[in-house]
């Protein structure tokens, strides 16, 4: 873009506490060179005078409390280079507490309902410990997240089941930062089950979005899944037994059936809300078969067969 074009900005407008619906007003943004979406929002309320509600702190990748969805996109504000149009929501999964402001306390719930802190049963050696870079490895990128909740809200399993139900990205990402420190001896296995780990699709969303390139799919969530699956937690978990099912159907894991399998005739009260989602594509209406289904099923069977 060049200086002196304009940026068209809809902003999505709702007040719960006074407003039935939301509504979206549309304002005209003179483009700054290198702006970002946050410094169009400062200029629609300090420049135009219009009185909205948008969070922020540091401006620099760091807080993670500017998140919103731009164009569909769940971004940082303070980090996201300007678009020419663009339609600003607020965050989904989260309940909106005023126009791009959502309560990230939800968030914060879904990660000490995990409790992720490092047990110890072994008296404390001293310091500095003996532990090795390979040894912390998977640790230090896992350090670098600021809980901005855009993985969470980019999430199809929360936008189903809820963050009850599914502690989200954001939170098993927090918990893999504790379990897979070496100097971690807490039993997490039923913790991780109980809380939906099973719930996950696999559809990478969480780590396409993640503004400090954690993945949280491999990274946190895979390596939890396998230690539940180690010490044969999971076979307590409807979970895990539906996604187990809908792999050996169609040899991929759909979202749509997966979630119907978890809840059963309890779909039926959320149907409006994922006809909402069919629509806005975020599940799929049907997915193509896989063509090793064969031999999936056969490697199925013998898993089975070895138990």
């Amino acid at each position: 873009m060049e200086l002196g074009e304009k940026i068209e900005v809809t902003l999505f407008r709702f007040d719960p506490s006074t407003d039935k619906q939301p509504r979206y007003e549309t304002y005209e943004v003179p483009y700054r060179s290198k702006m970002r979406v946050l410094g169009a929002l400062e200029s629609i309320v300090e420049e135009q005078g219009v009185e909205f509600a948008f969070r922020y702190y540091c401006g620099n990748n760091r807080c993670g409390t500017c998140g919103v969805k731009v164009n569909g996109v769940p971004v940082l504000a303070c980090w996201e280079p300007v678009q020419p149009r663009m339609v600003i929501h607020p965050l989904d999964n989260f309940t909106v507490v005023r126009d791009l402001v959502v309560n990230l306390d939800e968030l914060r719930e879904s990660i000490q309902r995990l409790n992720p802190r490092i047990v110890r049963k072994k008296p404390y050696p001293g310091f500095p410990e003996n532990i090795t870079h390979e040894e912390m490895i998977h640790v230090f990128k896992l350090m670098d997240c600021i809980e901005c909740g855009l993985c969470t809200s980019a999430c199809p399993a929360v936008s189903v089941v809820g963050l009850k139900e599914f502690a989200g990205p954001a939170a098993y990402v927090k918990l893999a930062m504790k379990v897979l420190d070496p100097r971690d001896e807490g039993e997490r296995a039923h913790q991780i089950v109980d809380n939906g780990i099973f719930c996950c699709t696999s559809c990478l969303r969480c780590g396409a979005v993640c503004p400090q390139d954690i993945d949280p799919f491999q990274d946190a969530i895979e390596p939890l899944k396998r230690l539940s699956v180690t010490q044969e937690v999971y076979k307590h978990s409807r979970a895990y037994t539906a996604f187990e099912e809908a792999i050996a159907e169609s040899g991929d894991v759909n979202p749509t059936v997966l979630v119907r399998k978890i809840k059963g005739l309890r779909m039926v009260a959320e149907l409006p809300k994922g006809l909402r989602m069919l629509a806005k594509g975020i599940l799929p209406i049907k997915q193509p078969p896989n063509p090793g289904l064969d031999e999936i099923k056969k490697t199925i069977e013998a898993a089975r067969r070895q138990e």
